[in-house]
């Protein structure tokens, strides 16, 4: 992207007259040539200070683009349509002019149709029309998207996703448990302040994952191992010994496998590390409340103090 600044011819009365006076020698001359066009890159100081990068949304509108016209290079490549250094920089040339001349039809609808899709599914490049059409569009639907995130956040829905990477653990009553938990913590500890609410989450976090592994080692302490059979079991030595000098790497062993108690003991093992980091977590939000509770006591120590000393002045 490249912007334009130039210096515009000004207008006003009395400039002219200084500039009729400086031809005199009675005062210095004003500037009413027009500047040649700076180019400059919109994630430069140069471009913080022209004012180009409100809220910091065209860094990362440049850094989107730039990762589209690295994939194109790559397409580009693969494909043989790039020999030299110059191609690839004209390609990646090409790429970022068309994501920068991207623009709506109709800026109203996009908008409203952006709005309309979920949060979590806005993209930059969403965003990146928008602000072709209208740099202050943008950023104001920038400024919209921020509220439904902290909002997220706070209600905890952001901390307890990351138990659902895959997509047969996005169920609702699993979610609300995890929920529960949070809201136990939070009517007990009514936390203030985003740091404690970290710390809230932290602490939901390794009280499910010493549930999760706590399971885990009573199934494996438990239950039956899952074992290969023997005609599996040769079936995979034929294969090893035939396929060795293609399909294995360098090296004089093979990795082990986990034996039944190594992993009966991991489980409970992890079950004990994620009960220590509840601990921890739950330490580091009392120490908070303590420090909080002394600088206030500190605080009406020394209003009282203030107070009485004007009392026996």
């Amino acid at each position: 992207m490249s912007v334009k600044l130039k210096a515009v011819e000004s207008t006003d009365p009395q400039a002219e007259e200084s500039v009729g006076a400086a031809s005199q020698g009675d005062a210095p001359a004003a500037l009413s040539e027009e500047l040649p066009p700076l180019r400059i890159h919109p994630t430069s100081f140069d471009a913080r200070i022209a004012g180009v990068e409100p809220c910091s949304v065209v860094r990362e509108l440049s850094k989107h683009h730039a990762n589209i016209a690295a994939y194109e290079i790559r397409q580009a490549e693969r494909r043989g349509e790039v020999r030299t250094f110059e191609e690839s920089e004209r390609i990646q040339r090409e790429s970022w002019e068309r994501q920068w001349e991207k623009k709506p039809e109709d800026l109203d609808d996009y908008i409203e149709f952006v709005k309309s899709k979920a949060m979590r599914f806005i993209n930059w490049g969403d965003i990146g029309k928008v602000w072709n059409a209208s740099p202050p569009e943008a950023i104001e639907l920038w400024r919209a998207i921020r509220p439904e995130a902290r909002d997220e956040f706070i209600s905890g829905h952001y901390g307890a996703r990351c138990f659902e990477v895959m997509d047969w653990q996005h169920d609702v009553y699993r979610r609300a448990q995890i929920l529960a938990i949070r809201d136990g913590l939070i009517e007990e500890w009514r936390p203030r302040g985003a740091s404690e609410f970290i710390l809230i989450d932290q602490m939901t976090q390794c009280y499910v994952m010493q549930l999760e592994w706590t399971e885990k080692a009573m199934i494996r302490l438990q239950g039956e191992p899952r074992e290969e059979s023997w005609e599996y079991q040769q079936w995979k030595e034929r294969r090893r010994v035939e396929e060795r000098v293609n399909q294995w790497g360098p090296g004089s062993w093979y990795i082990p496998y986990q034996e039944e108690a190594e992993a009966v003991e991991q489980a409970f093992r992890m079950a004990d590390l994620f009960m220590k980091c509840f601990q921890r977590a739950a330490r580091q939000l009392a120490s908070i409340r303590l420090v909080r509770a002394k600088t206030a006591r500190a605080r009406r120590r020394k209003r009282v103090k203030t107070i009485q000393g004007v009392r026996v002045a």
